[in-house]
């Protein structure tokens, strides 16, 4: 008699021998599509198997939140969260990394270049800090797509279409805009 998801949910909340049990069960019919979903959500291949054992972590904890469902669709949520989350903590600071086409500023030659660096990149982390907080999924676009992900990569990632994934990219960048702007202000005086 084979177990159904939710025979395989209750077991893994009972905990002890029947929760081993259960997710035993789990990873047998689940592991291989949980494992090329995160793959899908671009999780590096050095990354994989951390993650993995994380997306397990999480599934063991939110057991008692499975509503009956379906069990694929709760499982690639759980696998899509954990692999934006490492996303967002791997990423370097945005302000390293992106560039404006419309962002053309000279510096005056008569500041010291050390402290314009140092300023204006502290100036910036905190204006990304500042963005990141605000609009988080914005911001994650912006990072996947410095990171070299493709368009469709990253509509897949955010659940848009790829034009609507071009679309919101663009959006996002002038949004960030103003958070940068005292920044580059600070070194063209």
């Amino acid at each position: 008699m084979e177990t159904t998801d939710s025979q395989i949910i209750s077991m893994i909340s009972e905990g002890g021998a029947q929760a081993e049990e259960g997710f035993r069960i789990l990873y047998a019919q689940y592991a291989h599509l949980i494992m090329y979903r995160l793959r899908t959500f671009g999780v590096k291949a050095e990354d994989l198997d951390d993650i993995f054992q994380e997306t397990c972590l999480k599934i063991i904890k939110a057991a008692k939140t499975y509503n009956g469902g379906s069990m694929t669709a709760w499982l690639t949520t759980i696998a899509k969260n954990t692999a934006q989350d490492l996303i967002f903590r791997k990423q370097k600071a945005v302000s390293e990394t992106i560039e404006f086409e419309e962002t053309n500023f000279q510096v005056p030659s008569n500041i010291e270049n050390e402290f314009i660096d140092y300023e204006f990149q502290n100036c910036m982390k905190c204006a990304i800090r500042d963005f990141k907080v605000n609009e988080p999924s914005r911001c994650f676009a912006i990072e996947l797509q410095k990171d070299g992900a493709s368009i469709e990569e990253i509509s897949v990632l955010i659940e848009r279409t790829t034009s609507a994934t071009k679309e919101f990219i663009s959006q996002s960048k002038r949004k960030l805009k103003p958070y940068l702007q005292t920044c580059f202000e600070m070194i063209t005086q």
